[in-house]
This record gives structure tokens, C-alpha cells and sequence, in this order.
């Protein structure tokens, strides 16, 4: 059995115990048929008879397929800390720093929490898909959302009050 974590190479594989191969054969090119790098469990399934014949002076009456684990990949997205000034609606952070994103892997839709009235705030992102080629692979990573500060200032406004004319 094996273990690696999503994006990295697979480990090299090695037999544990080969019974009844004569000196100087050995099992050699060992790995798993389904070569998907998704987080999940696969069969180390593959191997091959190195006997000078292809394998062919052996008659293979059981074989036990180890198991690869691929495990998430931590990834940490942070809001850039923003400044806003207040204009009644709410605001959205749109700057973002990632770490731990794999190559080829693409933030497709990020979620961040909004803000409106004038204030410190503490936010985050709160959800995020991640594809490769189109297709979601959100689930390969263990995703860490940092809080960082975002500011609403006042509005500045020049608010006049004219008094109007009164007839006594």
C-alpha cells in the first residue's frame, strides 16, 4: 500500500512478497491501472514478470493488488484586505490571494461575503469551485478561507438646507 497527497507523483512501487520467482526474475513495473488523480483509493494492479520471456515461464495463481490513498491537497484563499466608501448597496472584495492551487486547476467562482454600511469588517471567501478542463475538482482540496479586514468609509456629503420663505 501507498500514500500520496493530490498533485504530487506517484511513490514508487515495490512488491512486498514474491513467492516462487527463481533467482535472478523479478516483478517490475508496478502500478495502477487506473491512473486518475482524483482523492480517492485505487488498485496498484499492474506489474510485469521480468524472466527474459515476457513473463511467459510463469503461470501467475494469485496476485493481492495494493492500495494507492490520495488525500487532499490543503488550500488557503485569502481576501486582500479592501476599502470601500459607503454608497448604500453592498460591496464585494474582488482581489484575492490563493495558496496551494495546482497547476491547471482554476478558481472558476468565488463566493465572498458582502458588505454595505459604513465599518471595520472581518470576511472571507465562503465558497469556491475549482475546475481543470471544465470539469469541478473542488473535492482534491481541504480549502482554508482567511479572514482579512475590509473597511467601509463614510460618504462625504454636502448636504444644504435652505430655509424657505415664510409669509406671516
Amino acid at each position: 500500500n501507498a500514500a500520496k497527497g493530490y498533485g504530487s507523483s506517484d511513490p514508487v512501487f515495490t512488491v512486498k512478497e514474491a513467492r516462487g520467482l527463481h533467482s535472478g526474475d523479478s516483478i517490475v513495473d508496478i502500478n495502477r491501472s487506473n491512473r486518475s488523480e482524483n482523492v480517492g483509493s485505487y488498485a496498484i494492479d499492474q506489474y510485469v514478470i521480468d524472466d527474459g520471456n515476457g513473463g511467459n515461464n510463469y503461470n501467475v495463481v494469485s496476485f493481492t493488488a495494493g492500495q494507492l490513498i490520495i488525500s487532499s491537497k490543503v488550500l488557503s484563499i485569502s481576501i486582500d484586505n479592501t476599502e470601500f466608501t459607503y454608497n448604500g448597496g453592498y460591496q464585494y472584495a474582488t482581489a484575492y490571494s490563493v495558496d496551494g492551487l495546482e497547476i491547471g486547476d482554476v478558481i472558476t467562482d468565488l463566493t465572498v461575503e458582502g458588505v454595505k454600511d459604513a465599518g471595520v469588517y472581518s470576511i472571507a471567501a465562503t465558497g469556491v469551485v475549482i475546475e481543470n478542463n471544465g470539469v469541478d475538482v473542488s473535492g482534491n482540496y481541504m480549502i482554508s478561507f482567511v479572514r482579512n479586514i475590509n473597511n467601509v468609509t463614510v460618504k462625504a456629503a454636502d448636504v444644504r438646507i435652505k430655509a424657505a420663505d415664510v409669509n406671516a
